[in-house]
């Protein structure tokens, strides 16, 4: 691997890294703030979609040195895994959805469209990247 590859993979790594843990803080700040009633533990949603997030760019880089014209069937294929393992580690049997309350759902939903469009936007940076 070329040490450019390696440098973006390093800084970007943090970016995610960063990310994980300012927006768990300032999600849990909010929630204390205003007496929400939350059924997660909001850091454990923070961790698997952050980390899910980072593997998910590393596999791209990774994906597009040995299958270049097969990286978005790579993005794709992490992504859906990823929704099915958080539904199973998440909803496997012990909570039933119907019956979120709303904060919960919210909090949910927000790590989740974050590091999906985190997501989404570095695979659109690796599919556009030209190493030199």
């Amino acid at each position: 691997m070329k040490s450019s590859v390696v440098k973006r993979m390093v800084i970007v790594s943090a970016i995610i890294i960063a990310t994980l843990f300012l927006g768990e803080m300032i999600h849990l700040s909010i929630v204390e703030k205003n007496n929400f009633k939350v059924d997660l533990q909001i850091s454990k949603l923070y961790y698997f979609f952050g980390f899910g997030t980072l593997f998910t760019y590393l596999l791209l880089e990774v994906g597009k040195i040995f299958v270049p014209n097969k990286i978005l069937m790579v993005f794709i294929v992490a992504l859906t895994m990823k929704m099915g393992v958080f539904l199973v580690l998440f909803f496997g049997g012990e909570m039933d959805i119907d019956t979120l309350s709303m904060s919960t759902r919210v909090s949910i939903v927000i790590p989740l469209f974050l590091f999906v469009i985190m997501e989404s936007v570095l695979a659109l940076i690796v599919l556009q990247q030209e190493d030199k």
